[in-house]
């Protein structure tokens, strides 16, 4: 239905037959136009949604492996007493290959051995450059 976007079943399917009615015949056509006008209305806001996403995505970083990466510790447990006294990133450490379209993996120390090696991309992983010159 048109409200709903679901079609229901009834165990059995009418077959399609022209009417003699003329107010069936119309209503018929009046509905089909309904669901074609919504089914256009709902791909124009999909493309739009699409769209407007799209202008704010920023493009993951492409890393070539041997190169040195610093790692957020936004989501990092750590032996610290408070977050306020967390280091904001860790690091360097070696970029070994990527996983993923969006995962990367990382060549930790064995004092980081309880972390698993692969992290997501953004925002995660940061260049050197991008450390130092963040304010």
């Amino acid at each position: 239905m048109l409200n709903t976007g679901r079609n229901p079943r009834m165990g059995f399917e009418p077959r399609l037959l022209n009417s003699n009615n003329e107010t069936a015949n119309g209503f018929f056509k009046c509905m089909k136009l309904a669901q074609e006008e919504a089914k256009a209305a709902l791909a124009k806001a999909k493309d739009n949604m699409a769209r407007y996403y799209d202008q704010h995505r920023i493009l993951a970083p492409e890393y070539k492996p041997g190169d040195r990466v610093y790692l957020d510790t936004s989501d990092i447990e750590t032996t610290r007493s408070s977050k306020k006294l967390l280091h904001c990133y860790l690091g360097p450490y070696t970029f070994e290959c990527q996983v993923g379209p969006l995962a990367y993996k990382l060549r930790l120390p064995l004092s980081m051995s309880h972390l698993h090696p692969v992290f997501n991309a953004v925002p995660r992983i940061r260049s050197p450059a991008a450390v130092f010159f963040r304010w």
